[in-house]
């Protein structure tokens, strides 16, 4: 059996700038949850829906050339730092 297309690959754009990528399988809630940090950004769909597995290679492949930014790593000052930059709406460094 063949695996479900049923996933996005995307970018979140501010303007002509690239500022997140990512994947999702509901590209209307990503975009929403995006805009509450950056209301005059929008989501741009790379290609077609792929299965979860491309999609993630896809990211991986983004993430290794600097396309978009990779999270943080669970646990470290880096995601301490993000976490708190996201609730009080300061810029990372």
């Amino acid at each position: 059996m063949a695996k479900a297309k049923d996933t996005y690959k995307y970018y979140f754009k501010v303007g002509n700038k690239i500022v997140y990528g990512g994947i999702t399988n509901d590209l209307e809630r990503r975009e929403q949850e995006h805009q509450q940090k950056r209301s005059k950004g929008h989501i741009y769909k790379v290609g077609r829906r792929t299965t979860d597995e491309a999609a993630r290679e896809w990211e991986k492949d983004m993430i290794s050339k600097r396309v978009v930014k990779s999270p943080p790593i669970s646990g470290s000052r880096k995601k301490i730092e993000y976490k708190k930059a996201a609730h009080t709406g300061m810029k990372q460094s």
